[in-house]
């Protein structure tokens, strides 16, 4: 799978269910670890054992004014200690982006989605997984 939308081809999958979840999940075709300088609050909370919904938006708060530079800064301004956290599915980047164009003349709009992931060598151009246009 490469969108989220493919769920809906899944026999039983609940389209208002898969349309609340869409904000806060993606398909991507390699396991993935989810950028906790980034991530919804609500990520959070389902991410981190024990976290809840006051100390995520701490969290968000504290990155907005100085990003986590390490999962070990990550972990030293969590709201409590205990907090069950499993640092594989962690990270303070990303590989994966999805890039969003809009575009107006007049009455008409044109749209473009596409979605990048970075090389892990560093001089090679991102990847174009998918792109669409409206």
């Amino acid at each position: 799978m490469r969108r989220v939308a493919e769920l809906l081809s899944v026999r039983g999958a609940d389209p208002m269910l898969i349309g609340r979840l869409r904000p806060f999940v993606d398909a991507l075709d390699a396991p993935t670890a989810i950028n906790v300088n980034t991530a919804p609050a609500e990520v959070l909370v389902a991410a981190i054992g024990g976290l809840d919904a006051t100390g995520a938006a701490a969290l968000v708060a504290s990155r907005t004014q100085t990003p986590f530079g390490s999962i070990a800064d990550f972990r030293s301004r969590l709201p409590r200690s205990d907090l069950n956290i499993d640092e594989t599915i962690l990270a303070v980047r990303s590989d994966w982006f999805v890039v969003s164009i809009e575009a107006r003349q007049g009455d008409t709009v044109a749209r473009a989605r596409a979605l990048f992931r970075r090389s892990a060598a560093a001089a090679e151009w991102p990847t174009v997984v998918w792109q669409t246009i409206e």
